[in-house]
């Protein structure tokens, strides 16, 4: 497993980022759970992705996958915060960064 030091994104893009996934989970979350399904599958579709097994999901869980779908991933969400915790010098020995991350 390799620990990576630097992080290609810079403080301006994660601030943009975190705001536009902001506004955009903030839209989804006033969307019916029948909307959000249907909007998974078009993007599901458009994207080449089989849903195999369609069990239940919740509204939050349509939301999550809407989000990652539409390249709003958890992966880069912590990205963007650990970014900005770097810049506003809130992690000044940042345990992923310095190599102490378990």
């Amino acid at each position: 497993m390799s620990t990576t030091t630097a992080v290609a994104m810079t403080a301006g893009e994660a601030r943009e980022f975190r705001a536009t996934w902001g506004a955009e989970a903030a839209r989804l979350s006033g969307m019916s759970k029948a909307a959000l399904d249907r909007e998974e599958h078009r993007l599901m579709v458009a994207q080449g992705i089989q849903r195999i097994y369609g069990g239940p999901a919740s509204r939050d869980e349509f939301i999550t996958s809407v989000l990652s779908l539409r390249g709003y991933t958890g992966t880069r969400l912590n990205e963007a915060t650990h970014v900005l915790c770097h810049a506003d010098a809130v992690w000044p020995d940042c345990p992923w960064c310095t190599g102490g991350a378990a």
